[in-house]
């Protein structure tokens, strides 16, 4: 049996993770929306995809905002 090597990309990461870097208050802008819309409860599941590819660009980074 051959095991198939399948590489995907999550699109949505790399977009914030570009973000991140080149316009990071546009980036926390984005955040703070999404996290209150989620809290809300008012929040697509898209919405709820973004937020966690955001999140994990954000542990990535040590929470450094700043740096």
């Amino acid at each position: 049996m051959e095991k198939n090597n399948i590489i995907t990309f999550d699109y949505t990461y790399l977009m914030y993770r570009k973000l991140w870097i080149n316009d990071r208050w546009r980036f926390s802008g984005e955040l703070v929306k999404l996290k209150i819309k989620c809290s809300m409860g008012k929040a697509s599941n898209d919405e709820f995809k973004r937020l966690d590819a955001m999140n994990r660009v954000v542990e990535e980074n040590n929470h450094k905002w700043l740096d």
